[in-house]
């Protein structure tokens, strides 16, 4: 036996197809529906969103609540 088949003995390529073809499928619809969102509505809500974000994540970091690892 190979050293790279000894690796994967005993992988359940069964689960890893089943989450890789759902993480296909959400995502796929996720981006489908903003899509369609963002051509019928503003952009604006989601640049805010955005940078809301940001400014929550850099905050936290730089109180400390969050470290880099």
């Amino acid at each position: 036996m190979t050293r790279c088949a000894r690796y994967f003995e005993g992988t359940p390529w069964g689960e890893i197809a089943v989450a890789t073809v759902l993480a296909c499928a959400i995502g796929y619809a996720v981006i489908a529906r903003f899509l369609r969102y963002i051509s019928t509505h503003d952009f604006r809500p989601f640049v805010y969103y955005r940078i809301g974000l940001a400014l929550a994540v850099f905050g936290m970091r730089g109180t400390g609540v969050v470290t880099a690892s």
